[in-house]
């Protein structure tokens, strides 16, 4: 009788055992996937032809399968909309979907998976052309290997790639506030980071060879989940193609 009741606990216990490892798995489908692809014509305003498409699937609060396939492209019409805005409520792309880009920027617990930088590059797509040119765009092209550069509002960023293009999410970008903004819409680059007797009024005056020494590393806030894949940048005849197939995945 003892016996039997033992072989029973220990029949139970293996099985618990079981079910526990079978509910600490990490299905295949229970994985967020995204994709996205970003085309921009540095060369001249083409925003025709531009754009920044992303697909996200991710299991829901529900739990079912959900979806979100974007393919957004500015707005001719909206580029008036008032410096930050662009970024902050994608006041100036067809489908307002910019913002919406933020549940593939964070893991489920909102903490970053996904470099702001990069996300900042990918919103040209989707801005007036002016950012362009008030936020100075630009790349050094050696090889396969680009760094882009430019300043949005007060901050300065740098993202780049490897020798074969490849961006390393984990370590791809770095940033320094360069400028002060003593009123709204004005900035005035910060003397120490000034080309000698250029104007402080506008960020192209900005000297990168006083900047790139002190900036910061960007780092993810997420501790738990990474995004495992591949991300590539190319630049030719003027064109940026920028293409990601991520899965996020915990570490």
């Amino acid at each position: 009788m003892k016996k039997g009741i033992i072989l029973a606990l220990i029949l139970i216990l293996v099985l618990t055992a079981c079910d526990r490892g079978k509910s600490g798995e990490t299905r295949e489908t229970d994985l967020q996937t995204l994709s996205f692809e970003f085309r921009f014509n540095l060369l001249e305003d083409d925003p025709a032809n531009n754009y920044f498409a992303w697909t996200l699937e991710r299991t829901g609060v529900n739990g079912a399968r959900e979806k979100r396939v974007v393919r957004d492209t500015l707005d001719p019409a909206r580029t008036t909309v008032p410096q930050g805005l662009v970024d902050v409520q994608t006041g100036a792309s067809v489908f307002l979907s910019t913002f919406e880009f933020n549940r593939a920027r964070n893991d489920i617990n909102g903490r970053s998976v996904f470099p702001g930088s990069l996300r900042g590059l990918l919103l040209f797509a989707v801005s007036p052309w002016s950012y362009v040119m008030d936020e100075d765009l630009h790349i050094k092209q050696e090889g396969k290997k680009l760094t882009f550069f430019w300043t949005h509002h007060a901050t300065s960023h740098m993202l780049w790639t490897d020798e074969n293009g490849v961006i390393d999410l984990s370590n791809c970008s770095a940033t320094l506030t360069t400028c002060d903004r003593p009123a709204p819409g004005e900035i005035r680059v910060r003397s120490n980071y000034l080309r000698d007797g250029a104007d402080d009024s506008v960020r192209s005056s900005i000297d990168w060879d006083k900047v790139i020494p002190n900036m910061n590393r960007g780092t993810l806030a997420s501790n738990d989940f990474h995004y495992t894949g591949k991300t590539t940048a190319e630049y030719n005849k003027g064109i940026i193609l920028i293409k990601g197939d991520l899965v996020l995945e915990p570490k």
